[in-house]
């Protein structure tokens, strides 16, 4: 019974005295990010087997988290643009490699191409990695969710191959602000054939608007 984290987690907080209380918190804090990450591979990967909507991949949480980190470390991105890049990543890889790199599926949404349940997939993230963190910025008369990664990514996460499509992506859309790689992305091919809140299938690769290199 105890070995299942949630019941380990009821328990120890059932009988708070039978731990010390710094040794308590610490597994708290660790079962709750063991809870968060299996919860979020089961909705957003568990339910359905690899194939043509996550890329011919399983959803793979670490690569995901990494991902995020990769595009938020060196200055703060805001979350639509975000969104955009992860989906650039994975499907230049899947376009290269026949795979992509995080198992995530992308629907078709008003402001363009994003990773299924995004608000569900960014919020447990930021849950099982507090280094990931948030904060609400002006630009212009508007207000936008601004991400930023305190640390950096684990580069081990990634194959040479990923990291190379990584840094191409990074680098097309360095000068990208919001706005411009929503329209960018609303020229993909993939986004024009799919209806809104539709699964945008990875065989829409072949036709994105940025190549990579060889």
């Amino acid at each position: 019974f105890a070995m299942k984290p949630n019941n380990l987690l009821s328990l120890i907080r059932q009988k708070p005295n039978a731990l010390p209380a710094r040794k308590r918190e610490t597994l708290i804090a660790r079962l709750e990010k063991e809870i968060t990450g299996d919860l979020l591979a089961q909705e957003l990967g568990g339910k359905q087997p690899a194939n043509i909507y996550s890329g011919n991949q399983t959803f793979n949480l670490e690569k995901t988290i990494n991902l995020v980190k990769s595009f938020t470390y060196s200055g703060g991105v805001v979350k639509s643009k975000l969104l955009k890049l992860l989906f650039y990543a994975d499907f230049l890889h899947f376009r290269k490699y026949g795979k992509s790199i995080t198992g995530l599926r992308y629907a078709h949404l008003p402001y363009g191409p994003v990773p299924d349940q995004h608000d569900f997939l960014l919020g447990s993230i930021q849950k099982i990695d507090g280094e990931i963190q948030t904060n609400d910025q002006l630009i212009g008369p508007y207000s936008a969710e601004i991400y930023t990664s305190q640390t950096p990514p684990n580069a081990n996460a990634f194959s040479d191959e990923e990291m190379v499509v990584i840094r191409e992506v990074a680098e097309k859309f360095r000068h990208f602000n919001a706005r411009e790689i929503t329209e960018f992305s609303h020229a993909e091919k993939g986004y024009q054939e799919t209806g809104t809140r539709e699964l945008i299938p990875y065989g829409y690769a072949q036709d994105l608007k940025i190549k990579g290199g060889a």
